[in-house]
């Protein structure tokens, strides 16, 4: 299982189903009923292509570890994962970026279909949540530092206190909002586009995990803290690679240093676990 020292926050479920997106995404998602494990398909609307479904899911409940995916050579933020305690962390990622990972690098899926739905992952795709979504806007405060904050930055949240934390964090600059014991803001700076991905337990009946990233981030990258381990990507063979411990790289070069390198992106990524 996951060393705590690297878990960033913990929340609690207990209503069985979480909201997730942008402030006003979850709102919506905490007013509207709980949907079923949601199997949509991509549909066009207007000049792009995004799936319709309410911003709420059913979902494990217990004690949820989120983690943050950092820049590995800067302290940046670029992107999240949450997971139940119950769910080892690595694993799950790496199932989930195999079956629909960054659409900026080579992967299976990038929209829900019967391959997404047999491999039990559901994608949440650019334009599916934010202000692409319409729906009442939330008042925010607004944060010069970063302009995109208010509508390109979500989070997750037990569906119960949904409305609660929504109307505590409207209060409170994007960047400078804490965890809760409820639900997590998963704040990523300058992001413009945003992806996520939740990964579902074998009976598709509720979430266990949830991947949030940006155009910024790179999974190619990678860093194991103190276990071993196993990352396999596809076919492609962009990324396959076993780490035992810390301190190996995968490149076309010699083992050396920290970290697993891959081949594609620009933002090289550690995975705090």
């Amino acid at each position: 299982m996951t060393d705590s020292n690297h878990i960033s926050c913990s929340f609690t479920v207990t209503s069985g189903a979480l909201c997730f997106g942008t402030l006003s995404n979850m709102l919506q998602g905490a007013q509207a009923l709980i949907q079923s494990p949601p199997t949509p398909s991509p549909r066009l609307t207007g000049t792009v292509v995004a799936h319709q479904f309410e911003h709420n899911v059913p979902a494990k409940n217990g004690t949820w570890n989120a983690y943050k995916l950092r820049d590995i050579d800067s302290p940046r933020v670029d992107g999240w994962f949450a997971a139940h305690q119950e769910v080892d962390p690595l694993p799950e990622l790496t199932k989930i970026l195999r079956v629909a990972g960054s659409p900026y690098e080579e992967t299976e899926n990038t929209f829900n279909n019967d391959a997404t739905r047999t491999e039990k992952v559901f994608l949440v795709n650019r334009y599916d949540w934010g202000y692409y979504v319409g729906g009442d806007g939330v008042e925010e405060v607004e944060d010069e530092e970063d302009e995109l904050a208010a509508s390109n930055t979500v989070g997750l949240v037990d569906y119960v206190h949904g409305n609660a934390l929504v109307q505590k964090w409207a209060r409170q600059k994007s960047r400078k909002r804490k965890p809760s014991e409820n639900g997590v803001w998963m704040y990523i700076p300058d992001a413009e586009y945003m992806w996520g991905r939740f990964g579902f337990n074998d009976d598709y009946t509720e979430a266990r995990s949830f991947l949030y990233f940006t155009q910024r981030t790179d999974f190619s990258k990678t860093t194991a803290f103190q276990r071993e381990l196993m990352l396999n990507l596809g076919e492609s063979g962009h990324l396959m690679c076993a780490c035992i411990g810390r301190g190996l790289h995968l490149d076309s070069g010699p083992l050396s240093g920290e970290g697993i390198w891959g081949s594609h992106g620009a933002f090289p990524m550690r995975f705090q676990v």
